[in-house]
């Protein structure tokens, strides 16, 4: 296989990855959703966790919260700036920098509030939504609805 080849395979795949992640996440969202819903403090996930497993462990949540939020985001930023990098053939510098930025649009769109952050995650949504359906687009001919379902 040339890497033509190979780099058609990896978008594949890591659609496919994609598409399991959310599908395997979906339960998850609709716990999360109904555990706010059932404590609508503002310490729903704190409340949540007192009510099944006690006090001692409830107060570990903002602990806990804090490691995700010091190992996890900037994890996430850089795998998002890896997959882009090798999305384009780029490098490190390149995986880093789009990192830096993820990490940076992140805490300016957290500052401004939520309606802001609402805003900015409906349309980043629908931007990659037309990025994953136009991809198969643009490298064949024909129909749209046709060079779609050719590609899936």
């Amino acid at each position: 296989m040339g890497t033509r080849a190979q780099a058609c395979n990896r978008r594949r795949n890591s659609l496919l990855v994609w598409a399991l992640s959310t599908l395997l996440c979906l339960p998850m969202l609709l716990m999360f959703e109904d555990m706010v819903r059932s404590n609508p403090g503002g310490r729903s996930i704190e409340a949540f966790i007192r009510m099944g497993l006690g006090t001692r462990f409830g107060r570990c949540v903002p602990v806990m919260y804090i490691g995700l939020v010091i190992v996890g985001l900037p994890s996430g930023a850089f795998v998002a700036g890896r997959y882009v990098a090798r999305t384009f053939d780029l490098g490190l510098a390149t995986t880093i920098a789009i990192a830096v930025t993820v990490l940076l649009a992140a805490i300016v769109v957290n500052f401004a509030g939520v309606r802001a952050s609402t805003r900015v995650q409906i349309a980043a949504t629908w931007a990659l939504g037309f990025a994953v359906l136009d991809a198969p687009l643009r490298r064949r001919e024909g129909p749209p609805l046709a060079v779609l379902a050719a590609s899936l």
